[in-house]
């Protein structure tokens, strides 16, 4: 089964379309397409920095290290939730066992760095 995984975020919306058309996602070790993610554009990384600097000049971001904090709790929080799913994708995208897929995603993404930096 191929599936349609992800949209692009931009401005607090998910777009709706992939505009740019979808790519497949294949296992290098077996060669078999198992998702399907939007290509990216130049144009849709502008808009993505637009939108982050608006967001940083308009919002108490870039002022309130608690709001940040809490985003980061957040994120490490469905990181934990989710880490089986992230392990399994990050398996098949790379080609290799889910043990070290779980490793790799515990590597990569350092869960416990980002609640460090939280300060909690």
């Amino acid at each position: 089964m191929v599936e349609e995984r992800g949209r692009h975020y931009i401005g607090g919306a998910w777009l709706g379309d992939a505009p740019h058309g979808l790519m497949p996602v294949e296992n290098p070790s077996d060669g078999v397409v198992f998702a399907q993610a939007p290509y990216g554009s130049a144009e849709l990384a502008s808009q993505a920095v637009l939108a982050a600097r608006h967001a940083f000049e308009s919002t108490q971001w870039a002022s309130n290290p608690r709001l940040r904090a809490t985003a980061l709790l957040t994120f490490a929080d469905e990181l934990e939730h989710r880490a089986d799913e992230i392990a399994e994708l990050l398996s098949r995208e790379s080609g290799i066992g889910h043990l070290h897929g779980t490793e790799a995603m515990n590597d990569f993404l350092e869960i416990k760095h980002i609640y460090y930096e939280s300060g909690e």
